[in-house]
């Protein structure tokens, strides 16, 4: 058993050792191709998702994400294929992407650069629609921050004449909703008409095509008509924007088209329904990880309609929530949650937190952005009207800009009211308070109500007819489901039917085997009886082969003791040493579990042994043995056996001369080549000088070679600092795994 165990822990160790250098070579193949293999499609494939992963995961550290993406971009900028220019992972794609980084990190003129480098690229090889693709992408990356309209619209143009050129209606028309949202932008007050016209070109020209877009269209007009205070052609304009939307099931729009819904419900006092959109529309830019200011501005829309509701306790709790999500990174940003919170605790009658919240807001607001600038000031002076603190209010509305936005605007004229009422400005208060009053009335009049009430009336009609359809093909499936299942239902019995008659053959078929494995193990028995029979049989004859073999060695002793010629007592010697270098074989086989089969570290052990008590070595020779677990059929270990004795008798015999001491050494080994080398090394005497083995007439020597030939081996001698036997032949039924072998021509030993 302890054996065993020696087995098992010596092969188990063998093959961690197999699994460490299959590991390292792995490590040592994945470096090569790092290093050195051409760029492929796979690996920039990975570099191109490792960079947008950066881009888009939510993480508060978002300077070095854009840092890392930007490392990523310019790696497989470098290793991408210029030519390659079809591919998604083609080298300019891969300097587009670098410029996305560079517009995110604030560095709008390297990304500008970039995007026009590529499009000329694109346009020296005539690959046109990338060209086009690349000034769009350019004006809607950088357009937002920018305010060169001139030259977002002279991209715009070039893009929109490409398009125009490969006749691709939802390219043209989302192109020309760029150029009519820069044309609001440059100069809202006097473009709302440039805009419009725009817009309603694309619709009359393509409303009756499959061109996708025009969802953007009626969305922007939505807008145009909400900044003049036409409200009722506003929310027209969002419904049908919606229903383009669900009809064409191209959501790359929902954002723009709830984030304007919710605005118009909001102009127009519909309080819910804009809660119900801005929070649609936050889930959205979550999503999609939209910068933090739009997240903040819709949310502040939620809260003042929460507080519009009396619920401002909701409102702080979810502002936040979102700020937990959202940690702001920099001033702008936390400006933008100080107003919400305002918003809030004013609301709650906190009015020390809410005044520290408006300070906080108009001292991390930018004074750059005309719009937030506005709206930061206007929410302050209203706050302190509403304390009726008129002087502190007045010193924020001085020199404000009006705002685009009609119901804003509105709402400005009335805080002027208040504030020059209170200050004895009568004239000035009647006046804003005219405009207010006559604003007021142009939104809300009956006949405006009216018509904004048949507008959600046709669209909840609309939704309806849509609902009814999709109720009545729901029917016909149910229908079909029925006659399906009626179907499933007969198939099922004439199955379970087959099934039976199925069940019916299989028993029949295992009553049959049952009856035959009975008369099969019956023979089984007999034929396992018959082997231990045959097995014992095999044993006794190698039990008496080496009692016979015994006997012959006790007579060639008997018969020494009468011999005085010293030739003829060593030729006796060498023949007993044979013979029993035979009966240990034939020992072992008798001994063994496995008949037919030689374990050879224990037979080498033995042999070494016996040897030594039969020449009386003592300790003055000392045998270093190295064998692998081998196991030798019978007809390979007597001749590997025999080629032992004589190697080791002729060392003992001839290379340790006047009593020396010396060491010989016996290894058995596996080589990779499918062979084994059985090798007899001393430290003794060697070879004299010039000796050839194939010259010379030694029985011994001769004997190993007759005995090597036997083997279908190599038999070679040399002299090394001492002699060496050197026997390479392939073992056949080892017990290990059997490698192709070739034979050579020859063997050499190297001095």
């Amino acid at each position: 058993m302890d054996k065993m165990a020696a087995r098992s822990l010596s092969i188990i160790v063998v093959l961690l050792l197999l699994v460490a250098q299959a590991s390292a070579l792995q490590q040592k193949t994945v470096r090569q191709f790092h290093n050195n293999s051409k760029a492929d499609t796979i690996r920039l494939r990975t570099l191109y998702e490792l960079g947008d992963y950066y881009l888009l995961r939510k993480h508060q550290d978002r300077l070095s994400d854009f840092q890392n993406a930007e490392k990523v971009f310019f790696t497989a900028y470098g290793i991408a294929d210029s030519e390659n220019v079809i591919s998604k992972y083609g080298k300019y794609e891969f300097q587009c992407k670098l410029a996305e980084v560079f517009v995110l990190e604030n560095q709008p003129e390297k990304a500008m650069s970039l995007f026009i480098q590529a499009a000329k690229f694109y346009h020296d090889r005539k690959f046109i629609a990338k060209e086009a693709n690349t000034y769009l992408r350019c004006v809607i990356n950088i357009w937002p921050g920018s305010d060169d309209y001139e030259g977002m619209q002279t991209l715009l143009f070039k893009a929109l004449r490409i398009y125009e050129e490969l006749n691709q209606p939802g390219d043209i028309v989302f192109t020309n909703y760029w150029i009519a949202l820069t044309d609001l932008h440059r100069n809202r007050a006097n473009n709302y008409r440039l805009t419009e016209a725009r817009c309603n070109q694309m619709i009359v020209k393509y409303q009756h095509t499959n061109a996708l877009h025009l969802d953007y269209i009626y969305s922007l007009l939505s807008r145009i008509n909400r900044y003049r205070g036409n409200l009722n052609k506003s929310l027209s304009y969002s419904l049908k924007s919606m229903q383009l939307m669900n009809s064409t099931k191209d959501t790359t729009a929902e954002e723009q088209i709830f984030a304007e819904l919710a605005q118009t419900y909001q102009d127009l006092e519909q309080t819910e329904n804009s809660i119900v959109y801005y929070k649609k529309t936050i889930e959205i830019r979550e999503r999609k990880n939209i910068p933090q200011e739009y997240l903040f501005r819709t949310a502040g829309f939620i809260a003042q309609g929460l507080i519009k509701l009396h619920r401002p306790v909701e409102a702080l709790n979810y502002i936040e929530a979102l700020e937990k999500r959202h940690k702001p990174d920099n001033k702008a940003k936390y400006a933008f949650i100080e107003q919400i919170k305002g918003y809030c605790y004013e609301a709650l009658r906190d009015y020390k937190k809410a005044e520290e919240a408006y300070l906080g807001m108009i001292n991390d607001y930018r004074k750059g952005d005309d719009e937030m600038w506005y709206i930061a000031k206007y929410d302050i002076a209203r706050f302190y009207v509403l304390r009726k603190q008129y002087l502190k209010a007045a010193a924020f509305l001085n020199d404000n800009t009006p705002p685009s936005n009609f119901s804003k605007a509105k709402d400005l004229e009335y805080l002027l009211f208040q504030v020059d009422s209170s200050r004895g400005r009568f004239l000035s208060a009647i006046r804003h308070f005219r405009k207010y009053k006559t604003m007021n009335d142009s939104v809300f009049n009956l006949s405006k109500s009216k018509q904004v009430e048949e507008l959600q009336l046709q669209y909840r009609t609309s939704q309806r007819e849509t609902e009814i359809k999709l109720l009545t093909k729901e029917s016909q499936l149910q229908r079909q489901n029925v006659i399906r299942a009626q179907n499933a239902r007969n198939l099922t019995y004439a199955g379970i039917a087959v099934l039976s008659l199925f069940v019916g053959l299989l028993y029949y078929n295992y009553w049959v085997k049952q009856r035959n494995n009975i008369v099969l193990n019956q023979l089984v028995l007999e034929k396992d009886a018959l082997l231990q029979e045959k097995e014992w049989f095999i044993k006794e004859i190698h039990h008496r082969v080496k009692n016979n073999l015994q006997i012959v060695m006790g007579l060639l002793q008997r018969q020494s003791a009468y011999i005085n010629n010293e030739e003829a007592l060593k030729a006796i010697r060498n023949s007993e040493d044979r013979m029993h270098s035979i009966a240990l074989i034939h020992q072992k086989l008798y001994q063994s579990d496995s008949p037919g089969f030689i374990y050879m570290p224990e037979y080498i052990a033995e042999l070494v042994n016996y040897l030594k008590d039969s020449f009386d070595l003592g300790n003055r020779i000392h045998f270093q043995k190295d064998v692998d677990d081998v196991y030798l059929n019978v007809s390979q270990a007597v001749p590997l056996g025999l080629i032992l004795n004589e190697a080791i008798t002729n060392a003992i015999k001839y290379a340790f001369t006047d009593q020396t001491y010396g060491e010989v050494s016996i290894s058995f080994l596996a080589t990779t080549d499918g062979c084994h080398h059985l090798m007899i090394k001393d430290n003794g005497a060697g070879l004299p000088q010039g000796f050839d083995s194939s010259s010379i007439n030694s029985m011994g020597i001769n004997l190993m070679k007759g005995l090597t030939k036997q083997l279908g081996g190599l038999f070679k001698m040399t002299y090394d600092s001492g002699m060496i036997v050197l026997v390479k032949f392939k073992v056949e039924n080892s017990g290990i795994p059997e490698n192709q072998y070739n034979q050579q021509e020859g063997f050499v030993i190297t001095h």
